[in-house]
């Protein structure tokens, strides 16, 4: 479930040819206001947690993970077999571009009752009258929701789209802890060293896995620093020089983007730097997501800066193959100024959600639907499974059963098999992914936790349509520039002085001040 950490990117997917002004839009909207009385009436006091009377089936659109919406999934049919709603897919399983699909919806003006995709277009279309404002419809037929939204008055006012309505309920992550530094303790116990604490420390120590041969095969095949990721494998790093990458919230309430910054260029000298003197992967820019397996399953693989949870299973997957293999969660070295914080942290409202189209027979339904998967029984469902099949109560404690946990792959991909886990209106629960770490992940997460290493991720916010179309016309080139430009000071780090005046100039002049201005307007906004 990794999850982007530094950037806040915005696609505008298309126009909205499906819907029309804000007069057309209230006119709909009362529509829906009328029909909300006439559905009520046959949805109230059913037994068992039934919404419906009568089986009702109502259609979404949903691809999420690389998976359109299965019908199929036995978690999906127990939730049908307790409220009498199923759902029938809109995407193909054969898609795999859910923006294209989405874009394609719009244009047929054909959206389904339920509709599964990110903040910005639902947020965007909403207002233009493609999808139903829930306010109201949360105070009525959700008490679950409007109960959570009660207690995080902070969290609703974030979920608001710029004119104040709500027109989704997003997924929400518990925890802030998610990529955490990890480091080889076998390899510091066989060299003699110390825990790093210091960005200083860091480096000496992946000096010393370079030129030490901690592996003890003869040969200075030690790869001392990688990542998965291609780009925010170096921007990672950047923190440990005093620039905080992507943009983020100052202590003054304004945005800032660390790689337009005058910190950016000691952090990037610096940590290119650390790329010439071999202590950074060689291939960072090409090797992929299989990095870990292959670095750390050739023993070769000092340290990195991931995923907690996925990258402390290395620990049990290669201790056959591996004799002595240990990872271990280190603290944040502390950077350049002293500070000891974690730029990784996970965000609590989520950029996915589900809205309800303006165009359903059923508002009512669909929203005591949302509020189902929102209660204790749907968070279950969707974070455990099915009780007595996915898991049961050791103790009272929810334990998955070995049908999950020795499925042959990783938890969160077995979840989706089945239907779980997915990023709707629901928490998912921090409990759940703690119950599969291994005893070094949860000494991490807890560390990370009680300590307050993690800063304060920049909320996810909602665009008026000035603020988006500035956004989307410039922010994709302005991307890709920092990012060549990057990765050309990495390889030829002694053209940074002579580049560097330039390289802002040229930011600027691709409209960076605009996006940022865009970016502080939607924040002030929420605030």
């Amino acid at each position: 479930m990794k999850r982007s950490i530094c950037f806040v990117m915005v696609c505008l997917l298309s126009l909205l040819t499906a819907c029309s002004g804000n007069g057309a839009a209230s006119d709909k909207q009362q529509e829906v206001d009328s029909a909300v009385a006439v559905s009520s009436a046959s949805t109230a006091d059913l037994e068992d947690g039934k919404i419906s009377k009568d089986p009702l089936k109502l259609k979404i659109f949903m691809h999420q993970m690389n998976n359109a919406y299965d019908a199929n999934w036995p978690i999906w049919k127990k939730a049908a077999e307790i409220t009498n709603i199923s759902l029938e897919g809109t995407v193909a399983k054969t898609a795999t571009d859910p923006a294209q699909e989405f874009n394609l919806m719009i244009a047929k003006k054909d959206i389904p009752d339920i509709v599964v995709y990110t903040a910005a277009e639902i947020n965007q279309y909403g207002q233009e009258g493609a999808f139903l404002a829930l306010d109201d419809l949360i105070k009525k037929d959700a008490p679950n929701i409007d109960k959570y939204f009660s207690e995080n008055p902070e969290i609703k006012k974030q979920v608001a789209a710029p004119d104040g309505k709500i027109y989704r309920i997003p997924v929400i992550f518990e925890g802030a802890v998610a990529s955490t530094w990890t480091i080889r303790q076998d390899w510091l116990d066989k060299l003699n060293l110390k825990t790093p604490t210091t960005v200083q420390e860091y480096h000496d120590v992946l000096k010393a896995f370079l030129e030490k041969d901690p592996n003890g095969n003869g040969k200075q095949d030690e790869v001392p620093y990688f990542s998965r990721s291609q780009q925010q494998g170096i921007t990672d790093l950047l923190w440990l020089y005093g620039c905080r990458a992507g943009f983020y919230a100052d202590d003054n309430g304004k945005i800032q983007f660390g790689q337009y910054s005058a910190e950016y260029k000691n952090a990037i000298k610096n940590i290119a730097q650390w790329y010439k003197e071999g202590l950074i992967d060689k291939e960072i820019f090409t090797r992929g997501g299989k990095a870990r397996d292959i670095l750390f399953g050739d023993n070769v693989g000092g340290s990195t800066h991931d995923w907690v949870t996925s990258t402390s299973s290395y620990n049990v997957s290669l201790a056959d193959k591996i004799p002595g293999f240990s990872l271990v969660t280190i603290a944040p070295p502390a950077n350049i100024n002293g500070v000891i914080k974690e730029i990784g942290a996970r965000e609590t409202i989520g950029n996915n959600g589900w809205a309800i189209s303006a165009g359903t027979k059923y508002p009512d339904e669909v929203m005591k639907y949302f509020d189902f998967w929102f209660s204790e029984q749907g968070r279950m469902l969707n974070n455990y499974g099915i009780l007595g099949e996915d898991y049961t109560l050791v103790n009272g404690v929810p334990t998955y059963t070995d049908k999950i946990l020795k499925s042959g792959n990783p938890l969160n991909m077995t979840m989706w098999s089945i239907g779980g886990s997915y990023e709707i209106g629901q928490t998912l629960m921090l409990s759940a992914e703690m119950s599969t770490m291994t005893p070094q992940a949860a000494a991490g997460v807890k560390m990370y936790d009680e300590n307050k290493y993690c800063l304060s991720r920049l909320p996810t916010l909602s665009y008026n349509t000035e603020e988006l179309n500035t956004i989307t016309n410039k922010n994709s080139a302005i991307d890709t520039y920092w990012q060549e430009t990057m990765q050309s000071w990495i390889f030829s780090p002694d053209k940074i002085d002579a580049e560097f005046d330039k390289y802002i100039s040229t930011l600027k002049g691709m409209g960076m001040d605009e996006v940022i201005a865009a970016m502080q307007s939607a924040y002030d906004r929420m605030k």
